[in-house]
């Protein structure tokens, strides 16, 4: 029988939960995902945003260059619910944006700062982007674990971007927001702090251990609940079902990509493309993990180019993931590998939609944007790195917390002197040589050689660079 092989193919195909128009990215929309996207965007459309927004600009609005760390602050809290690069900075940038202009930002900065601010929303727990969930269930893990596998990076990346916003500020002599224009904290939680109740409670319940199908709906359950429960946050019987509608219209892009991953799996698997990339993949780097990485890193950028993040981290699921944990590299940071590099397309020229969504709202040029947006998210091309390097970064590895807080505190070395090297300022302006220093403790430092002695060195380095700006200069 010619059909026969066709015929066995199908069916070990149909038998494999992740292939098919029914494989695993329709089965994660339907069990997890659905609630939890309905979940952030009634947030959104309940004017919990704003209230968010209002919360940062109470923390950090009179802080120097106030108005470009209330973005990093109000999109990291928009992002916990978000999931979204292009929602985040939609609601978060609409505000943001034309604030720094005011204190004196050019166009191309402030819309940049939003864009590496609201892309990192799709990192930040508890509720990441879609390829989050596919993670959970490609480890076999439960998804509040992998929440807590990863805040400390999701923190890193924050903080790498707010230090850049803060040395800028430094440098250029930016003010903060007037006082009197500044909310007072006290009257924000009066006014808007019910609003945050679902999403504490959404995160407590997760982390207690109940099921994500539970959670999310007991979230999306609250949501409305509180919404009614004052009349300055109260929608009519209209507005409710304008809610509803664009909740649904606004995830119908994600649902789609779900379908499509069972049949890009399926039709891999069929064709034997997977095992023959992994293969190509290995012999192109001649084993070598970290050269393994670099061309990976560059595949995923490429693959990411106006493409969703979730189809970007399924398709190097399928063809690098494996490479890289044959040689042997920790599954969890090869996961995590793939999706920040899967994200990081959002802010990296020619094709950045994200910073491109950020140049729409201040008029700045798209491709100058895109370009200030790569120099602000270093951290979103180091980190992944890192993961590799120090997968006791993640927790899940760590043999006991002193591990988990050096790993920590290694990376943290690591984000701070490439933010400072990138934007030339530390505690002054730094001199050419400075910033060289910077950069060659840092690329020794992370570097794959063995032994103690380059993590001493780029110590040595970057203590050098402290040395001469507070010492010698």
């Amino acid at each position: 029988d010619l059909h026969y092989p066709l015929r066995r193919q199908r069916q070990m195909c149909i038998r494999d939960r992740q292939s098919g128009l029914w494989g695993v990215g329709i089965q994660v929309l339907l069990n997890m995902l659905v609630l939890f996207l309905y979940f952030g965007s009634l947030l959104a459309q309940t004017r919990t945003g704003a209230a968010l927004i209002a919360v940062a600009q109470a923390v950090l609005g009179s802080a120097r260059g106030g108005p470009a760390k209330v973005a990093v602050l109000a999109s990291a809290l928009f992002g916990t619910v978000s999931g979204s690069a292009i929602a985040n900075i939609a609601t978060t940038g609409s505000i943001t944006i034309p604030m720094m202009k005011r204190i004196g930002y050019k166009p191309e900065v402030a819309a940049a700062v939003e864009s590496c601010a609201s892309n990192g929303g799709q990192i930040m727990p508890p509720i990441m982007g879609a390829s989050a969930f596919l993670i959970a269930v490609y480890l076999g893990i439960p998804y509040r674990n992998l929440v807590v596998y990863c805040f400390p990076p999701a923190l890193l990346y924050f903080l790498s971007v707010y230090l850049i916003v803060h040395f800028k500020a430094v440098r250029a002599g930016l003010i903060g927001m007037p006082r009197e224009t500044k909310p007072s904290l006290r009257r924000v939680i009066l006014e808007g702090g019910h609003l945050s109740i679902p999403i504490i409670a959404f995160t407590v319940l997760l982390l207690l251990g109940y099921s994500e199908t539970r959670v999310g709906l007991w979230g999306v359950l609250l949501v409305l609940l509180i919404a009614f429960f004052k009349k300055e946050t109260r929608p009519s019987p209209l507005d409710f079902l304008k809610m509803i509608d664009r909740t649904v219209r606004g995830n119908a892009g994600i649902a789609v990509s779900c379908v499509l991953i069972g049949l890009l799996i399926g039709t891999i698997n069929i064709s034997g493309l997977g095992i023959k990339m992994s293969n190509l993949v290995l012999q192109l780097s001649m084993g070598n993990l970290w050269v393994a990485l670099f061309l990976s890193a560059i595949f995923a950028i490429i693959l990411g180019m106006g493409m969703p993040t979730l189809l970007v981290y399924a398709t190097l699921y399928i063809f690098i993931i494996p490479a890289l944990v044959t040689m042997g590299a920790n599954p969890l940071a090869s996961h995590l590998f793939a999706f920040y590099f899967g994200i990081v397309s959002g802010i990296t020229p020619p094709v950045c939609l994200v910073a491109f969504t950020g140049a729409a709202i201040a008029g700045s040029p798209p491709m100058r944007t895109g370009w200030v947006a790569t120099k602000m998210g270093i951290a979103s091309y180091i980190l992944p790195f890192l993961f590799i390097l120090f997968p006791n970064l993640m927790i899940k590895d760590s043999p006991d917390a002193l591990s988990a807080i050096t790993a920590f505190a290694a990376c943290a070395v690591v984000v701070l002197f490439a933010a400072a090297a990138v934007e030339g300022f530390l505690f002054k302006t730094m001199n050419l040589v400075e910033r060289l220093l910077s950069f060659a403790g840092i690329i020794i430092f992370i570097s794959p050689l063995p032994g103690v002695a380059p993590k001493v060195i780029g110590l040595a380095l970057t203590a050098l660079v402290i040395i001469l700006q507070v010492v010698i200069r």
